[in-house]
């Protein structure tokens, strides 16, 4: 985003507020989590989510 405005000073940019609206942190299992509702209203082309890991300790 910071590519195309002048200034690219990160300190006065606004971004815009995702989480919770395009963004969601939870398990992707959790069947009681509100991404549920929100991705029913919506037309969704794809999902991207890491992978779960494991440390090796």
């Amino acid at each position: 985003m910071l590519d195309y405005i002048e200034p690219k000073d990160i300190t006065k940019f606004k971004f815009p507020t995702l989480k919770n609206k395009n963004l969601f942190i939870s398990d992707f299992f959790d069947l009681e989590n509100k991404f549920n509702s929100e991705i029913k209203k919506r037309n969704i082309d794809f999902i991207l989510g890491n992978p779960p890991w494991k440390s090796n300790s």
